[in-house]
């Protein structure tokens, strides 16, 4: 067993409300490899006394449970990260059946970066949404951490009709995802910095860039199941596709933050529209072209998305101090 029997006291010891009806099922995630990789991820990082956002004690379940999905809560003392196993194998199972049939034009854009065996490119593509999910949750240990209250931040990615708009539990996950992203593309730097000097080309970042890019469509699009119906001022949780707007903001802004340090300028028209190749290709379904949704929706609701992130957000959350975006080291 991965980890100690008080991990998982602390977990069937929670409120019912917490709960769902679940199968805590170690051996089925040790014989699992990505999913397995993802774990000893989540203990080295959250572990590692170089961050200076360590969190003790800090507690992490991965379950079996036929939804999606992923929590983080303050319990008795203890940061609590719940992740189901599907999450993992929704992603992994699309990423492998769609590079079984790779377009051309996909096949040339990856081709610029000449990946490793033990970092192929759908490794890289899995382990960027994985990467996201991680410090997305991290992100809500941290605000519970500031904010000193016993709640708990689920990810409801499939929203059932008639909750009504919770603005701070909106501004609580645009600053978890905003968090994720800035991390995640740290992560693309690393992988591109761990390159051989020869192979450490502009091409190659950006191919990083673009994958990094795709991996938050398939994300989404995934826990979603598909795209959900337009709305802003609803929920408890941004529409999915709102989200992955501000997500690409995010991650074209910090990248170019990155220019002066690496010594070239990242095109990042050509970046985008790699990635949305590509996701033209991992994103279609039986139900038709997942990247058409996405296209069209963004197309009639821009002026929308806008005003929801800068005109009703953003100048929120600048007055909620318990946020990753306000407590910056």
């Amino acid at each position: 067993m991965p980890f100690a029997r008080e991990f998982i006291d602390v977990l069937l010891a929670a409120d019912d409300s917490y709960k769902e009806e679940m199968i805590l099922d170690y051996t089925e995630m040790e014989l699992h490899i990505p999913t397995k990789m993802y774990a000893d991820f989540v203990k080295m990082n959250v572990d590692n006394p170089e961050r200076a956002e360590k969190i003790q004690p800090f507690e992490l379940f991965l379950l079996t449970h036929p939804e999606a999905n992923a929590w983080a809560w303050l319990h008795e003392g203890n940061y609590v990260m719940c992740i189901h196993l599907s999450l993992f194998k929704v992603i992994e199972q699309r990423v492998k059946e769609k590079l079984q049939a790779l377009p051309a034009e996909s096949r040339a854009i990856i081709s610029r970066c000449q990946f490793t065996n033990e970092e192929p490119a759908d490794y890289l593509i899995y382990q960027f949404a994985t990467i996201f999910t991680f410090y997305h949750e991290f992100a809500h240990l941290l605000q519970s951490k500031r904010e000193e209250q016993n709640a708990a931040h689920f990810e409801r990615y499939n929203l059932a009709k008639g909750p009504q708009f919770d603005k701070l539990a909106h501004a609580m996950e645009i600053d978890a995802d905003i968090f994720a992203a800035e991390h995640m593309n740290a992560h693309v730097f690393q992988y591109w910095n761990a390159l051989p000097e020869k192979r450490r080309t502009k091409e190659a970042l950006e191919v990083l860039m673009s994958l990094c890019i795709l991996s938050s469509f398939i994300l989404f699009f995934e826990l979603s199941d598909g795209w959900q119906e337009w709305y802003t001022l609803d929920h408890d949780h941004p529409n999915s596709l709102i989200r992955v707007c501000y997500i690409h903001d995010v991650l074209y802004q910090t990248s170019k933050a990155n220019e002066s340090k690496i010594g070239f300028e990242i095109d990042s028209k050509s970046v985008l529209d790699d990635a949305l190749l590509m996701a033209d290709h991992f994103l279609a379904n039986a139900e038709g072209r997942g990247l058409d949704s996405f296209v069209n929706v963004f197309s009639n609701h821009s002026a929308e998305i806008q005003k929801y992130i800068n005109g009703e957000m953003f100048p929120f959350m600048d007055n909620v101090q318990f946020l990753n975006c306000n407590n910056r080291t």
